[in-house]
Formats: C-alpha cells, structure tokens, sequence
C-alpha cells in the first residue's frame, strides 16, 4: 500500500441542476449517496426529482425514475410538457421511468429490491429517483426489515456510484418513516405554509453526512423554468470584511452646495439613506448623483419598484437631469420591477448580479420598502439589510437608499427598518415645512461617517434647471415646527376727520 492509498478519498460531488440548492448543499449530493426528500402533497417532491433528472442526463448522465403507487408515468410526463427542462428526446433514452409497485405488492421488499438491481445495472444508471418510498415502508413487516431494504440498496447505489434521491409524501414527525432517515445520508424537507394571504414555499436542509451546508429554511417557487430555490442572503453573504482600500474621491451630486454639506461627496463603498416626505426630491436627487457619475464614465444603476424606465427619464427630463444619453451609452441601466409578491433574496440575487456584471460604482435603490415588503418573516429584516449593505460595501460601491416617512411635516427621523441607522454610513434628511403659507423643503445631513458635513439646515427646490440648494431660511422656528403661522390683520384705516364729524352730527 502507498502512502496516497492510505489517504481517505474524497467523495465527489452530484450536481443537482436545482438554481441555489447547490449553494446550500455546497457543491451537490455525494455521489452514491442515498438521500430523502420529505414534504406534503404539492410541496414539489416530484416536480423536484423530475427537475434533476432531466438536469443530469443534459449534463451526460443516465437517470432512472421509479414510481410507487403514485400518478402514472403518462400523466406525470404530460404535467412537465410545460416545464422548460423538459425534454422528451430524453425520455426513453438516457431518462427511463420505471413503476416498482407491482413488484412489491407481490415480491415485498426482497422484489423491489432486485428490480432496482436489475433496472439499475441494465440502464448504467448514475441517478436513481424513487418516488413514494412511504409506500415501501407501508409493505415492510418490521422496522428492521425497512432498515435491511435502505441498507442493501445503499451498498448497491454506492457500489455502482448511482446517487439515489427518495421522495416521500410523510410529514415529518410522522413515525413510520423513522427507520429510513436513521439510514440515509441527508435528509431535505420541502414545506408550504401560509404568510397572510400569501403562501410560501420552503426549503430546508435538516441531515446533510460529510460536508457542511447552510442550514435553515429558505424560499423557493415553482414557474415555468422549474423550482429556483434563493438562498437567505444573511446567511449567504455579509461575513466578508474587505473595504476599498486606500484614498477614496468622494464622488459628486454635481450640485455645489450640496456637496459642500457633504465634504465634497460621497464615498466610494458607503452606504447612504436619503429618508424624506413624499414629494420632497428623494427619487430626483438619487438620479442626479447617477447621471453625474455617467459623465465621469462611472458605470451606474438604478433599482426602483415605483417608477418605470419611461417615468424616470420624463421626470428627470422635466428638472434638468439627462438619463436617456447614460442609457444609450450603456454607463445607466434601470431596472425596474413592480412591488408584487417578491422575494426579497431573489430581488438581492438580481441586483448583486448587475452590479458584478456591470461593475457599477454608482447604485440607487429608489425605495427598499419594495425590499421590506417582499420579507416574508419580518424578523429577518435587519439581518437581511445588514448583508446586502456589507456585500455592495465590498463590491466597493456608493450606494443611495431611499425611503419615506411617514409624515408629510416630519420634523424627526423616523427610520423604519430596526437596526438599520447603524449601518448606514451618511443620512440625508429632506421634508417639507411651512412658512408663511407656502411649501418649501428643507434638506439636512443628519449623520456622516467619513469625512466633515455640514449640518446646517438648508432650503433647496426643484426647477426646469434642476435642484437648487440655497442658504438658511428666515425663521428657525418654522423650520423646526413645520407650522404655519397666520399673519396678523392689517389694521382698520381710520376714516377722514370730515367723516367723522359728519358722523357726529347724523347722531345728533
């Protein structure tokens, strides 16, 4: 014996094919593994196994689909006809659906067990899938007995190097499937469970032999492409601690005034909230700071919910703001999408892509209530925000957040993420206050992390020539309300002496 043939080897790794199930798995299933798929009926068991199939035998493998007791192959094949993995010039060739029940109705478990044998050496099969192992279990005498099948059949799959995957309908407390997931080597739980009206879908790792995977549950759904399964982004992102390193320009409003408040700009890899009042120039100002950064050949993005590419361009157009040259230029990309029933990971997902693929310096989110909104269980919302920010402050880019308050006249700030000041490296506070029966709006730098700002208050408005920020207003006090106070009457004139005296004498 060598000294390398004294080394334990590696296991290799099974692609699954599933978008973010590899990422949790980290790299796959095991090769020759036996792994079960728990979940209830219409959790996507079968939708699943089908899925990865398909996927290996694209990839140059030859799969086996084996039925227990479930719908038949006709139907099951006539339900994928609409999925775009499918491909029917697989099936019959390097794909062959198998039915096992009738062997075991009348053989047991010893009969499934070389029909699997058979079918599985016959085809060279390098994936098995069963479907309705419950079934199986139902057929066993005793635990032991089903504990003798999972083992037989796992010195089989690995003897071969045939990774098996078990879709099973059981719940997963139920205890007639406990023998089977002593045995197996990973276990992975499919759930549908209520959000107010809504209905999630998750998945969730809960027995994974040899590796390490990223454990709880995460969100996936079902369309026309198949199961897209998106990893929770705090569990997936945020660790790395890297900053841009060295002297960092701030990078211009191209507004004099405002980034004299700002010591000169923002900096590259920090994170920005614009917080203000409906109204008050949130979504004018971050375009601004995206098209100023197109003349200075800064690659930027806009990430909205609210406004459409064609709204944004005629808005800005209307205040002096070019979009449409950045655009045609490729240094601008909008992309919108509108606040529907959104997962906040595959929203995170979309926009860290663009931001590598196009190596974006300048980033507005216009609105990360579209964010928040899309968060299904709300516990996760600081978590969630704190890792984006980290992952765009290592992707070494100055990024806008921009959110309402509440208050058409708020006079404080009223963030509405917990946890999330703290991460935020600048705040940029606008709203509208009113002064001598007019409307005017007020911006302030409330918080800066690098550098020297200037927290004056100060009066800015919007015009055909753009934004204008201007010096102090008159009455501090106004600011500081954002009331109204009525201006005194003018006083009665006084009538001529004449009218008077000609008064008099009708009194007489």
């Amino acid at each position: 014996m060598t000294e390398d043939d004294s080394e334990p080897k590696s296991l290799e790794r099974v692609p699954s094919g599933i978008p973010g199930l590899d990422v949790i798995l980290r790299g796959g299933f095991f090769q020759g593994g036996v792994y079960m798929i728990l979940g209830r009926p219409g959790a996507g068991k079968t939708i699943l196994g089908n899925q990865i199939c398909f996927s290996h035998v694209a990839a140059g493998g030859r799969a086996l689909f084996v039925t227990l007791l479930t719908e038949s192959h006709a139907r099951m094949i006539a339900h994928l006809h609409g999925m775009e993995f499918f491909r029917p010039e697989h099936v019959g060739t390097s794909l062959i659906y198998a039915s096992g029940y009738e062997v075991l109705e009348k053989e047991k478990l010893k009969g499934l067990l070389g029909l699997l044998r058979r079918v599985v050496r016959d085809h060279q099969a390098t994936l098995l899938v069963i479907d309705g192992i419950i079934t199986a279990g139902a057929m066993a005498e005793s635990e032991l007995e089903m504990k003798k099948f999972v083992l037989e059949l796992q010195i089989l799959v690995e003897l071969v190097g045939c990774t098996t995957l078990l879709l099973t309908g059981a719940n997963q407390n139920d205890e007639d499937q406990y023998p089977q997931r002593t045995m197996v080597d990973g276990l992975v739980r499919l759930d549908l469970e209520p959000a107010g009206m809504w209905t999630t879908r998750t998945i969730e790792v809960l027995k994974f032999r040899g590796a390490g995977v990223i454990l709880g549950r995460h969100l996936f759904e079902i369309t026309n492409a198949g199961i897209t399964i998106h990893p929770r982004t705090e569990a997936l992102l945020g660790s790395d601690s890297r900053r841009p390193g060295g002297k960092r320009a701030p990078l211009s409003f191209g507004i004099e005034s405002l980034d004299g408040m700002l010591g000169g700009g923002l900096r590259s890899g920090s994170i920005t909230m614009v917080l203000g009042s409906p109204g008050s120039g949130k979504t004018l100002l971050g375009s601004r700071f995206l098209a100023v950064g197109a003349r200075t050949k800064e690659p930027g993005l806009y990430f909205g919910f609210f406004e459409t590419q064609e709204q944004l361009v005629r808005n800005a157009a209307a205040t002096g703001t070019d979009l449409s040259r950045p655009l045609e230029s490729g240094l601008l990309e909008i992309m919108w999408q509108p606040p529907l029933e959104l997962i906040a990971d595959a929203l995170a997902e979309k926009l860290l892509a663009a931001v590598r693929a196009r190596r974006v310096r300048r980033l507005f989110i216009d609105g990360i209530g579209g964010f928040r909104d899309s968060i299904v269980y709300p516990e996760r919302t600081g978590r969630f925000f704190t890792a984006l920010a980290n992952e765009l402050r290592t992707q070494g880019v100055a990024t806008i957040l921009s959110e309402e308050t509440r208050d058409l006249f708020a006079a404080k700030i009223e963030v509405p993420v917990s946890g999330l000041p703290a991460m935020l490296d600048n705040i940029l506070f606008l709203r509208h206050v009113e002064l001598r029966a007019q409307l005017h709006r007020i911006i302030s730098v409330m918080k800066m992390r690098e550098g020297q700002s200037d927290s004056t208050l100060r009066e800015f408005s919007i015009g055909k020539e753009g934004i204008d920020v201007s010096a102090n207003l008159e009455s501090a006090e106004a600011i500081l309300t954002g009331i109204a106070r009525a201006s005194p009457a003018p006083p009665t004139a006084s009538p001529p002496p004449r009218a008077r005296a000609r008064g008099k004498r009708r009194r007489s």
